[in-house]
């Protein structure tokens, strides 16, 4: 997370949470990077949650899919 893209945006008024679905197995982005980024967000007034899905890789399985279309579906309907 880059503070130069997360510093003019704090500015926003009315900022949509943020909702992150990561693997804790993941080789490519480490789960201890993506909890630094959602800590970085909501230290700067972000609403931001992490979904972590214990012993996944770098993959997006079809219960994650769901967790995502059930989150959609609830947050505008």
């Amino acid at each position: 997370m880059d503070n130069r893209i997360i510093t003019p945006l704090n500015t926003l008024n009315n900022k949509a949470p943020i909702v992150a679905f990561h693997g804790t197995a993941d080789p490519i982005v480490a789960i201890e990077t993506a909890m630094k980024h959602i800590k970085i967000l909501n230290n700067n007034g972000y609403k931001a949650n992490l979904n972590k899905y214990e012993g996944f890789k770098h993959e997006i399985p079809d219960f994650m899919k769901k967790d995502y279309i059930k989150l959609t579906t609830n947050t505008f309907y």
